[in-house]
């Protein structure tokens, strides 16, 4: 249970990434079973006298030949045994573990510094918009393609609990600044002149399919309202305003899945350029 609940829950994971209490009740025979009337979610092996026995079991993923190198364990057949080794199976990806520290500790120390200090050059301006679930949802997609700031209209919505319930802790490590509506004129104003190139996310007159368009590295990507999109005035301030190609009858995209397109193309070609030098 302390694996399987406890734990995720004090890292606040999402509810669908543990296992429900209930599971853990001794007398389920859903979760701990032997016998052969059920198919038990974990197997239970020497239930009483586990910590005293000569010999161990070990199930699940565990291939036999890996199994059998170590000295008095013995393998015990499993629900995944019968999966080919080729076989394609989902694997959860912790995106750290293999980048950043080799130690839980190291990964909360770093996490931290790097709320403050990331090395790519993408804004995303969605101060536009003020639907909590939208500003959820682009935060935690913010987090996780390397977005270096965010920045919303009033920072009080990371409080609410439908965005949390969107951004799945992802405020806690993303920086996210707070520029008014009323401020968002000199905002764009002021990054131009630190050399960021200004791309709204908008269908104009003279705006450029996102498959042709190529990032600047330095970018700032204002997302419009989810109504009326962005203003005409703050258009005017724009380098360049980008289009997502649509092949449906409806007229627009949600304003995070079309932020969430953006940023991914964006990443995408900054990972290319990486690779081909």
């Amino acid at each position: 249970m302390t694996i399987f609940h406890i734990l995720p829950v004090l890292c606040s994971l999402a509810s669908d990434e543990f296992l429900d209490p209930k599971l853990f009740d001794k007398d389920s025979p859903l979760l701990w079973s032997n016998s052969n009337k059920f198919h038990p979610i974990i197997r239970l092996y020497n239930p009483e006298n586990s910590l005293i026995q000569e010999e161990y079991c070990i199930s699940l993923c565990v291939q036999p030949s890996a199994a059998q190198a170590i000295p008095g364990m013995s393998v015990v057949s499993s629900t995944f045994e019968s999966i080919d080794k080729d076989s394609n199976v989902q694997k959860k990806i912790i995106p750290w573990q293999d980048t950043l520290m080799p130690g839980f500790d190291d990964v909360i120390g770093t996490a931290g510094q790097e709320k403050g200090s990331r090395k790519d050059s993408l804004i995303l301006v969605a101060s536009l918009i003020d639907k909590a679930p939208n500003l959820g949802g682009l935060c935690r997609t913010s987090q996780i393609f390397g977005v270096s700031t965010l920045v919303v209209g009033n920072l009080r919505v990371t409080t609410d609990k439908i965005f949390q319930t969107l951004s799945v802790t992802a405020e806690k490590w993303l920086p996210i600044i707070e520029v008014p509506v009323s401020d968002l004129a000199s905002y764009l104003q002021a990054m131009r002149h630190k050399g960021y190139t200004l791309v709204g996310v908008e269908q104009t007159a003279r705006s450029q399919c996102l498959t042709k368009y190529q990032f600047q590295e330095r970018t700032l990507l204002l997302l419009g309202h989810e109504r009326t999109g962005i203003p005409v005035e703050l258009i005017q301030l724009l380098d360049v305003c980008v289009e997502i190609p649509q092949q449906g009858i409806i007229r627009s995209l949600n304003v995070h899945v079309s932020g969430a397109l953006l940023v991914w193309e964006y990443r995408r070609q900054r990972l290319l350029a990486q690779s081909t030098k």
